[in-house]
């Protein structure tokens, strides 16, 4: 009785090594075949994966980059990137702030009408009297 168990479970482990290599060897050959694929994502209406889109090296006929404004490649692919110069800044408006607490500065947070970029002032006189309160 003992030899035949053994012999079933030396011959379940045989078969069992050889599936896993066949296995692994499909899907080398598959992968080396090309018919492996990568499977597409889609998540709010966006398919992410190999059909993307953003793969491509080369845009679309009259799509201009939006970092350096010169057609023939993606943002992703500007040359420009990691340059500060081509950085688009975001600026808001100074909505409800008093314009004599606005300053002139050429990195501020804050766009007026005529395009220059204010900074908020600090009210050095509220601070003043708060820390000696």
């Amino acid at each position: 009785m003992k030899d035949s168990t053994s012999l079933s479970k030396a011959d379940e482990d045989s078969k069992i090594k050889a599936l896993t290599e066949s296995s692994g060897l499909d899907w080398q050959r598959q992968a080396s075949n090309g018919l492996v694929q990568r499977m597409s994502t889609v998540s709010g209406g966006r398919t992410f994966g190999q059909g993307c889109g953003l793969q491509q090296k080369t845009p679309p006929q009259g799509y201009i980059c939006h970092r350096c404004k010169i057609p023939g490649h993606y943002i992703q692919h500007c040359p420009t990137n990691g340059d500060p110069n081509f950085d688009i800044r975001k600026v808001k408006p100074p909505i409800g702030l008093p314009k004599s607490m606005l300053v002139p500065t050429p990195d501020g947070l804050y766009a007026l009408a005529n395009g220059t970029s204010v900074a908020l002032k600090p009210n050095e006189a509220a601070f003043e009297k708060q820390i000696g309160s």
